[in-house]
């Protein structure tokens, strides 16, 4: 029995400003293992807090989403830092992803990250629609 290829689907998408559940996929990459998805997902939260607030070690910059930003609220660009950071919390991602089950990174409502496995029905790519739901 051939084994697929890729394994595993990994999107980070962007949240509409409006409220709501609509989607944006901004970014989309089947990869092999847990490990690479994790990678892919790592690399993606840094890009996009980094979109975010592209300068968050200056004091004088608020870059445009800090400029009208609630305090009273997590700022989602140092969620997406800390994860990106976060060992033990890819070993959590990468444990889900072995078990088969999807895994989401949800910080709201800016954007979305998943991983998902592709299972055997799904192997072939361009007709993939969705694998993660929010």
């Amino acid at each position: 029995m051939n084994r697929p290829r890729y394994r595993f689907w990994c999107e980070l998408h962007g949240l509409a400003k409006d409220g709501s559940r609509r989607s944006l996929p901004l970014a989309g990459e089947p990869t092999k293992t847990p490990r690479l998805a994790v990678r892919w997902l790592r690399w993606h939260a840094l890009y996009a807090a980094n979109r975010l607030d592209p300068a968050p070690e200056d004091p004088q910059h608020l870059g445009f989403l800090r400029a009208g930003y609630s305090a009273t609220r997590p700022d989602p660009t140092q969620i997406l830092r800390a994860w990106e950071s976060n060992v033990r919390a890819h070993e959590q991602a990468m444990a889900e992803l072995r078990n088969g089950e999807p895994y989401a990174l949800i910080v709201a409502p800016y954007a979305f990250l998943t991983a998902a496995p592709l299972y055997p029905q799904a192997a072939e790519l361009p007709r993939l629609q969705a694998v993660a739901v929010l």
